[in-house]
């Protein structure tokens, strides 16, 4: 053997421990370290047949379904799983043997009147075969199971492809098309549109931002609206109640002349601040005017309600220098002087003063107007000033929106929220009513 190794055919060996049973031997020759050529002895390695079987019933078969024989180099039996001896694998002996000189690896071959199909693989070390023989209705069986498998692999798949698209649809595509869908009726003019959101998602984020834009614009086109309509109706009562404007100041004008040629100058100086107060009044279509118009528009109102009170008013007026050109609206100072005359003189009082001053506050321009009136009442200033913050509208007993809330309106449509009217006191002592102005747009 000249030190290679060597496998012997199975034989019966008598086992201290398991009695008799079959082996297989694997032999080398052990020569010496110093004279190669010398042998010292045999190394011999016992291997059951029994396990050696089972091992290979493991690695190839499943289940006790199929048979597996180890053929020697001449193609002879050395090996059988389970009980099969050399003359059970007689009749296909020659089927397998035509199978391990052929290439192919695999044949199928008649067992007692069923198809199995042959495996054999050929060993290096020691020249054997290993053959498997398998029922093909049990390979059937196994691929009918790997074919369910399959299948429903394949119908999860598709199912999990509909609910992903239906997820899609419900989650993405419907919301953005009914978006789109009201965002039509809002460029044809519906502002009533309003989306409902039903997630936390982006998609539901941008619905909220939707229904708070359209909510803005509506209410923008509201107030608009509402301030087109009071300045319609403004316009209307003073078409209703004026003749026509000029004829009025050449009429003024001429009565004005007439009394200084008759040297009545109080009559004339009267008649001359009716005819400023009637040309700042109804002037022209203009919305917009100056502090310093507003100014000469309340003095000329004053001059002539103090003529006709004589001694018992008295009034100041000013405005800090460099605001002359503010901007402001017109009637916004004078109703609120005369919102005095008409609701907060008190009688008891001898003399009645109010004062209009106009100044620089940080980056606002302040106008206040402040009397010694009556005051009003505490609820009558909660409901003024519930008025002005929009909780609810403010109603005289005549069932029209008070001055204040007039103003405040108009103020806050044209220079924003943050200015307007506010009642910054109100006592038995006097009240005092702040007009709060944008300071920008006067350095502008």
């Amino acid at each position: 053997m000249k030190g290679g190794l060597f496998w012997t055919q199975g034989y019966a060996l008598e086992s201290a421990w398991y009695g008799q049973e079959r082996v297989f031997s694997l032999i080398r020759v052990l020569n010496s370290y110093v004279d190669i050529t010398q042998p010292l002895g045999l190394l011999t390695i016992r291997m059951d047949e029994a396990s050696v079987v089972s091992e290979l019933e493991k690695g190839i078969l499943s289940d006790s379904s199929g048979k597996v024989y180890l053929l020697g180099t001449e193609g002879e039996l050395l090996l059988a799983s389970g009980d099969h001896t050399a003359q059970d694998y007689e009749p296909y002996a020659e089927s397998i043997n035509e199978l391990a000189r052929s290439d192919r690896g695999f044949s199928t071959i008649e067992v007692d009147g069923e198809p199995h199909l042959a495996l054999y693989h050929r060993m290096s070390v020691p020249d054997w075969t290993i053959v498997a023989m398998i029922p093909e209705s049990h390979l059937s069986e196994q691929f009918q199971g790997a074919e369910w498998l399959m299948t429903a692999i394949l119908a999860a798949i598709v199912a999990l492809a509909f609910a992903a698209f239906y997820g899609f649809n419900y989650t993405i595509i419907r919301p953005i098309l009914r978006l789109k869908k009201e965002t039509v009726r809002v460029a044809g003019g519906d502002f009533s549109v309003r989306v409902p959101i039903e997630s936390q998602d982006e998609i539901a984020d941008l619905n909220r931002k939707f229904n708070a834009m359209v909510g803005t614009i509506e209410e923008l086109i509201e107030h608009k609206y509402k301030l087109e309509l009071s300045e319609r109706e403004s316009e209307l009562k003073l078409l209703q109640n004026q003749i026509d404007p000029h004829f009025l100041y050449n009429t003024l004008d001429m009565i004005r002349w007439t009394a200084r040629l008759e040297k009545a100058d109080k009559s004339s100086r009267l008649i001359e601040m009716l005819s400023k107060f009637f040309r700042a009044r109804v002037g022209n279509n203009h919305h917009h005017t100056t502090l310093s118009k507003e100014m000469e528009f309340v003095q000329a109102y004053l001059f002539l309600q103090q003529y006709r009170l004589g001694d018992k008013l008295a009034y100041k007026l000013h405005l800090e220098p460099g605001l002359e050109e503010a901007p402001t609206l017109k009637a916004s100072i004078q109703p609120l002087v005369e919102n005095f005359f008409k609701h907060g003189v008190d009688k008891a009082k001898p003399i009645h003063v109010i004062e209009v001053i106009g100044y620089r506050h940080e980056e606002e321009i302040w106008v206040d107007v402040s009397d010694n009136g009556k005051g009003m009442s505490p609820e009558r200033q909660a409901d003024v000033r519930e008025a002005l913050e929009g909780s609810r509208p403010l109603e005289t007993m005549m069932g029209k929106r008070g001055a204040l809330h007039n103003i405040h309106e108009r103020m806050t449509i044209s220079f924003g929220q943050r200015y307007g009217v506010q009642i910054v006191e109100s006592s038995p002592e006097g009240t005092v009513i702040r007009l709060r102005l944008p300071l920008s747009n006067a350095e502008s």
